[in-house]
Order: C-alpha cells, then sequence, then structure tokens
C-alpha cells in the first residue's frame, strides 16, 4: 500500500486541516507582530517603529534621493530599500508603511514557500508548513517592524529562489526574464544579494539540453567570471572594499565588533588598495587558518556561541527552534538531492554561509535572518522525507 502526505485522511477532513493550519500560522503571524508594535516584546522592548544601527544609512539615503542629492560613505549599497523608503515619504505616508511594505513581501515570500514545499513534495500540507513555520518563527518575525534591509531583503531573497526555481522547471525565456529583474532587485537591496546572479547562470545552463561537458566548462566559467569581476570590476570590488575583507581577515574577526572573539592570524603589510584582490592573496597564502576561521564564524551565526551577553533563556529558545530545523534541512538535503530544486535552494544558503565566511558573524544573527526560511523549507522537506518513511514502515507491518 502506497502512502504519501495525508492520502489516508478523507479529502473533507484533509481540507478542514489545511484550512486550520493556514488560520493558525496567519493569526500567529498577525499576533507576533502586534505585540511587537505594541510593547516590542520579541525585540528592542519599546513599542512602535523599530530603529536598529544601521537605520539612519537608509533614512539619510531617502533624503538625499527625495532632495537629489548624492549618496556618501556606503548608502549606494542599499538603493533598492533606500528607494522604497523615498517612495514612501514622498507618497506622503510616514514610517510605518515601510513597515505594512514589509509585512506584505513576507506574505509573499510565504507563498512562494508554499508554491516550492507543494511542487518538491507534491503535498499541500509541506508546502503549508513551510509557510507557516516561516510565519511563525520569532527570530524572522522580530525583524518585520525594523526599519533595517533584514526583513525585505530576506522576503526577497525567498522570492528570488522560488523564481530561479520556476524558471529552471519551465525553461522558458519569460521566465528567466522575469526571475533575471526580480534578482536584479534583490541585489539593490543588500550587496550580499550579487552571490545570486551566478546561481541563476548556472542552473540556467544546467536546465538546457546540452552536452555535460559544456555544462561543467560553462558552470565553471560563470562562478571563475563572477569572482574575476568582485575583484577586478571597480563598481563590484568597491562593495568588497567597504567590508574591508582583508583587514578582517588580518584580524580574525568572528563576530563584528567583538575583540575577545578574535582569532590569532598572520600577519602581513598591505601592498596595495584592493580589499578584494588583497583578501584573495592571503586565503591563498594562509589557507588553513583561513579556513579556522570562515568555521568559526559560520559556526557563530548558526548557533549562539562567543555571545556571553545572550541569557540563558533566549540560548534555550535559539536551540529549541534552529537545531531540529538543522538536523532536518541535512535530512532532506540527502533524500531529496537529485532533485534540482533542492540544489537551487542549497546554493543560495551555502553561498550566503559563504559570505559571513569570508566576512563575519553579526552579534544579533541578522545575517542568520536571510537564509532562515530556506533553511525552515529545507526542515520540511527533511520532516516530510521522515514522515512519509514511518508512514511506510508502519503500512507495511500493519494489515488494513
Amino acid at each position: 500500500m502506497k502512502v504519501t502526505g495525508f492520502s489516508f485522511i478523507s479529502n473533507v477532513n484533509r481540507r478542514t486541516i489545511y484550512f486550520l493550519l493556514i488560520i493558525l500560522a496567519l493569526s500567529r503571524f498577525f499576533y507576533l507582530n502586534y505585540i511587537n508594535w505594541t510593547n516590542g516584546e520579541l525585540c528592542t522592548g519599546k513599542g512602535g517603529i523599530q530603529y536598529g544601527y544601521d537605520a539612519y544609512r537608509y533614512l539619510d539615503g531617502a533624503e538625499r534621493v527625495i532632495n537629489h542629492q548624492k549618496f556618501i560613505e556606503d548608502e549606494s549599497k542599499y538603493t533598492g530599500y533606500i528607494f522604497l523608503i523615498a517612495f514612501v515619504k514622498t507618497a506622503g505616508m510616514d514610517l510605518s508603511f515601510v513597515l505594512i511594505m514589509q509585512l506584505i513581501f513576507a506574505l509573499l515570500a510565504s507563498l512562494a514557500l508554499y508554491d516550492i514545499g507543494k511542487s518538491i513534495t507534491k503535498s499541500k500540507a509541506a508546502g503549508l508548513l513551510a509557510a507557516g513555520f516561516y510565519l511563525i518563527n520569532p527570530f524572522i518575525t522580530q525583524w518585520h517592524l525594523f526599519i533595517h534591509t533584514e526583513s525585505f531583503y530576506s522576503s526577497m531573497l525567498t522570492i528570488s529562489t522560488w523564481t530561479i526555481y520556476k524558471a529552471v522547471i519551465k525553461n522558458n525565456l519569460k521566465f528567466y526574464i522575469i526571475s533575471l529583474i526580480i534578482i536584479s532587485y534583490t541585489a539593490l537591496i543588500r550587496p550580499n544579494g550579487l552571490i545570486i546572479f551566478p546561481i541563476f547562470f548556472c542552473f540556467a545552463i544546467i536546465a538546457q539540453k546540452i552536452n555535460l561537458k559544456i555544462k561543467i566548462i560553462s558552470v565553471a566559467s560563470i562562478i571563475i567570471t563572477f569572482f574575476l569581476i568582485l575583484i577586478y570590476v571597480p563598481v563590484f570590488s568597491n562593495n568588497v572594499k567597504v567590508l574591508e575583507t582583508h583587514d578582517l581577515l588580518l584580524k580574525g574577526e568572528i563576530i563584528w565588533g567583538h575583540k575577545e572573539s578574535q582569532l590569532d592570524m598572520p600577519k602581513e603589510t598591505a601592498s596595495e588598495n584592493n580589499y578584494s584582490k588583497l583578501g584573495f592573496m592571503y586565503i591563498l597564502k594562509h589557507p588553513i587558518t583561513v579556513t579556522k576561521l570562515a568555521i568559526h564564524r559560520v559556526a557563530a551565526e548558526l548557533l549562539p556561541i562567543y555571545r556571553p551577553w545572550n541569557s540563558t533563556k533566549f540560548i534555550i529558545r535559539f536551540l529549541l527552534w534552529m537545531l531540529p530545523a538543522y538536523i532536518l534541512s541535512l535530512i532532506g538535503a540527502v533524500f531529496l538531492r537529485r532533485n534540482i530544486g533542492i540544489s537551487i535552494i542549497m546554493s543560495i544558503i551555502i553561498s550566503h554561509l559563504f559570505i559571513i565566511a569570508c566576512t563575519y558573524s553579526d552579534q544579533e544573527f541578522r545575517f542568520l535572518m536571510y537564509i532562515l526560511p530556506l533553511i525552515y523549507l529545507m526542515g520540511v522537506f527533511g520532516l516530510y522525507e521522515v514522515y512519509k518513511k514511518i508512514l511506510k514502515y508502519y503500512f507495511k507491518t500493519e494489515k488494513y
């Protein structure tokens, strides 16, 4: 007897379950945002619009757009978000409408997760769980009411992943163009989005019916070209320069601004101002030490370590939410490794962890927020596969 999903439940009861899952997820989503708005329970402890350390950059940038002035410092790296704020202010609305936009895009991202989940597993239940876990996760929800790129970028990254998946599955020029437009805007929100471009082009090549050797050469060429562009083309290398990757390597920076967690690294004198090139050369000279630093950075972003300021209550909550997702994600990746959708999702996740490995971890887990929706999507795949294995074993050993 073949059993998948909720096939042993009647259609009427199944629809009821789906409806209840949707109501539960949406209710919890709006409730979490409500308590954040009223008293900031999940974030700062203060209600209303939330302002983080980088908020001044986006607000100042928006004022410069409105007044037709040039950007200063690194504001040009976040034009996608700055123009959103400028649009809202130009329309005569206050900043709360920026938050409304972020909530709307979070809901759109949940639809993207639902569609990917349903498409890959052929189960509406899996899709609803993927969307539901995303909507009710407090570590994601806490950022929706901030004047920060975190919520908006995370939503757009999820939507970009969905568009790449749909484009590759459809293998249609129209879908590729739509996907490229959405990816381009995502890259304007944060420089991290640049990493999506080689992923898009690689999977566009993989989807074509051409010789395997040509595919391998093409994919390798795309990846090499991307890194050469980051190193040598000023408009892109400046993004890396802002991060001062080479200096961060020399410092052994794990978590930004916290010297107590820094690793001892080999010292050397900078010979030029191309930070991306210097960083690349430093990695080639000290691969083992740099790899050790990279592992520490990624571990620090994925787990509550090197952060003595975190309370025991926070650490327990964090681990209860994250560890099951991590474990189930790995299970999903193993069982569904041949699915191209899984390859796309894992590429997006790994590429963003790679950025952390090359730069630093954030003290508030902001960089984890970007990929957390996709990690939970992978976790649902793992949960679904475990569920199917249990059902298969159960119906195989029992007679009905």
